[in-house]
């Protein structure tokens, strides 16, 4: 009888925590109530006494606030559902009225229904803003000391705020560089024929028994196409060159 004493004098001294659905971006197949009772669950099986709040503010935060404060709530628990076609992305924050300030975020997606880890995060995040909020002052009774005994110090620790989740590091798409890399090749290969003909040319023109034979306009046009392949090779190979070059600055700089 002692013990239920003491439990309902904790949770009748305990800071007020209101609870309500802040924003639904579209239609859900769970109920958004589904949803909110977990989150009163979790709360109070943290020690937590929650009150179920309806509001229409929209997800709007300065309209939240305003609540909390109207209702003089140590905290107010905001929950935005957004359907994402298969999955459920629910957003949970605690907003402070007193400055505003966010004391607890928890964003995760589901399928259907909460799973067993599910509930641990949500879990989780009661205790966060359970740690966050002040503690209920404590009353001693007075004790008689002998004399000559020392002061007893009662030495207060103020609570630090959850610090903010590290920032997610976006890989780049390695895409562009294959296509560089293609791109490479095919004009390595362009190089490689228009190679292959200026020096088929060339060879054609050495070979020959008796040069003063072949007619010179038919010479010189062999040395002009000899030399324009070998022109058209050079800046094919110079092009797969530049096109390696930016593929691998692409992969191995941030």
């Amino acid at each position: 009888m002692m013990l239920s004493w003491v439990t309902l004098l904790a949770v009748a001294t305990a800071p007020s925590v209101g609870l309500t659905l802040s924003a639904q971006l579209g239609k859900t197949g769970t109920p958004p109530a589904v949803y909110l009772d977990v989150v009163e669950q979790e709360l109070v099986a943290v020690g937590l006494p929650v009150r179920r709040l309806t509001t229409s503010c929209a997800g709007a935060r300065e309209c939240l606030i305003g609540v909390a404060r109207t209702e003089k709530l140590a905290v107010l628990v905001g929950v935005t559902i957004a359907p994402r076609r298969k999955q459920t992305t629910l957003d949970i924050e605690a907003l402070r009225p007193d400055d505003g300030a966010s004391v607890a975020q928890l964003t995760f997606s589901v399928a259907e229904r909460l799973r067993e880890e599910d509930r641990r995060q949500v879990h989780a995040f009661a205790q966060r803003v359970k740690d966050a909020l002040p503690s209920a002052p404590l009353v001693d009774a007075p004790v008689r000391e002998p004399e000559r005994a020392p002061p007893v110090v009662v030495v207060s620790v103020p609570l630090t705020e959850t610090p903010p989740p590290p920032p997610v590091r976006v890989t780049r798409s390695r895409a562009p560089a294959w296509i560089l890399l293609s791109g490479a090749g095919a004009t390595a290969v362009t190089s490689g024929i228009f190679l292959g003909f200026a020096t088929d040319g060339r060879v054609r023109v050495e070979a020959t028994p008796n040069p003063s034979l072949v007619p010179r306009p038919e010479v010189e046009a062999l040395a002009v196409r000899a030399n324009r392949d070998y022109t058209i090779a050079l800046v094919a190979g110079a092009a797969a060159a530049a096109l390696v070059a930016g593929a691998l600055a692409w992969l191995f700089t941030s």
